[in-house]
């Protein structure tokens, strides 16, 4: 029985190592990925507008329907508007990406 717990703590302890060899850590700045602290994606801005404030009525039409926050374009997701689902993708030009 000890000698099997010994081989199991051995392969523990190897396989560590070989991820450390083989550069398994891709978290951050180590991923061939990443593109910097100030590069984010669309999707993250959109997120974060959703979490800072509520949006109830749309600032285009007013529609009270199914109203989202939108990032305003070019402020780096520092500026949101209230629009309703149809003028967030006019406004984001949703139907050019599935062209």
């Amino acid at each position: 029985m000890s000698d099997m717990l010994h081989m199991l703590s051995e392969y523990s302890r190897l396989s560590s190592v070989i991820d450390k060899i083989a550069g398994y850590d891709q978290k951050g700045s180590k991923n061939n990925n990443y593109k910097g602290p100030s590069k984010r994606g669309y999707s993250a801005d959109h997120k974060d507008a959703a979490k800072k404030s509520p949006a109830s009525k749309c600032s285009r039409c007013g529609s009270t329907k199914d109203v989202q926050r939108a990032v305003v374009h070019g402020s780096n997701g520092k500026k949101h508007i209230s629009m309703c689902r149809s003028c967030h993708a006019k406004y984001d030009n949703f139907s050019k990406n599935f062209k």
